[in-house]
């Protein structure tokens, strides 16, 4: 099962009919096991004891990067070369070592194929040849003469309940790279035409791929919206995430529900906000609203009928005085913004009417 430890036992014997010198054995951890650090143990055979992983301190390592245990064997060997292992039908100068590995908790590894599979091998130099000869290991498999038949051992995997990584659905204002929107760890993004992206720059079908191994890889369908990245006033701020729009000095809650509002309560939600992923704003939605004037813009969020939503209208009633004055603001230079705008608190609302930073509405 998924977690469960297993201890492979290696037996390095030289059968054939030369001295084995330079002696190496090496075994390739499967891609649904993990190597469990720090486990090489020579149980029999030259250089008894428990090895580390690292690199030149001892006869054996674990190269993490191509996932094999390399274990130098025979008599002499050491933490560069192999030592030589004695010919012998019986395999009297056999090396026995021993490794933990543990099975993958990763659904999709476990998906792909639901057995831990594992094959050693031996390889050394004849003294007498000079050839250099590789051995695999078998699972007390023998032809009809007695050699053994290279093959794995081969272990079924209780799956149980396994659920792989869902498709989703990513929704954003504005373009943004996929590694900031999900964390989807050793996956590629691609297109619709399966091309490789790394930003979401356009609503589609776009998929996440991660090879697991040869012939297997797992797949996520993303469903992607991107909405209008619009900063009316140009603070900055995009309006989706601006508390004032046009930077009139009146919140957006307060000129689409009335003075005092601090939510969007009369209505349900952003009017520039897309509910439904449709890639059309609420404003123009039909779905968000019942009626629309001759511009295709919400009845009650266009006060004047010009297709400009009340909180990106500067004169929402159209009566050639700003909102800003209208709600007894200054507005020196006539540009029907608020004169001296800061935002300390990057919310989109200007310090001088926002409470927040001490403001008065």
């Amino acid at each position: 099962m998924a977690n469960d430890i297993i201890e492979y036992r290696v037996t390095c014997s030289n059968i054939g009919s030369d001295i084995s010198l330079n002696s190496l054995s090496t075994d390739t951890v499967y891609f649904n096991l993990d190597y469990i650090p720090n486990s090489i143990n020579i149980v029999k055979g030259p250089n008894i004891g428990a090895k580390t992983d690292a690199v030149g301190d001892d006869q054996a390592e674990y190269d993490a990067t191509n996932r094999v245990v390399k274990v130098r064997i025979g008599t002499g060997a050491n933490a560069i070369t192999g030592g030589s292992v004695l010919n012998s039908p019986t395999g009297v100068d056999s090396t026995v070592y021993t490794f933990r590995v543990r099975v993958s908790t990763e659904c999709v590894k476990l998906l792909c194929d639901n057995f831990a599979r594992n094959q050693a091998f031996m390889r050394g130099v004849g003294q007498i040849s000079g050839n250099t000869l590789l051995g695999a290991s078998n699972p007390g498999i023998f032809d009809g003469n007695g050699c053994p038949i290279p093959g794995s051992t081969v272990d079924l995997i209780q799956v149980g309940t396994c659920v792989p990584p869902p498709d989703i659905t990513l929704s954003t204002y504005c373009p943004a790279s996929f590694a900031s929107l999900v964390s989807l760890p050793g996956y590629t993004f691609y297109n619709s035409s399966f091309a490789v992206v790394t930003n979401l720059d356009v609503s589609g079908l776009y998929f996440a791929i991660r090879p697991i191994s040869v012939g297997c890889a797992d797949t996520i369908a993303i469903t992607a919206f991107v909405g209008e990245c619009l900063d009316s006033d140009g603070d900055g701020v995009i309006n989706t995430l601006d508390q004032d729009d046009d930077n009139d000095g009146i919140t957006d809650f307060e000129e689409v529900c009335g003075s005092g509002a601090t939510a969007f309560s009369c209505i349900s939600g952003d009017p520039n906000a897309d509910a439904d992923n449709d890639g059309t704003p609420n404003y123009k939605d039909p779905q968000f609203c019942t009626t629309r004037n001759a511009l295709g813009v919400c009845t009650t969020l266009d006060l004047d009928n010009d297709g400009i939503i009340d909180n990106l209208d500067l004169d929402s009633d159209n009566d050639g005085i700003t909102d800003l004055v209208e709600a007894g603001g200054t507005d020196a230079d006539g540009d029907g913004k608020i004169d001296g705008f800061a935002d300390s608190d990057g919310d989109g609302l200007a310090n001088s009417v926002d409470p927040t930073t001490g403001g008065t509405p």
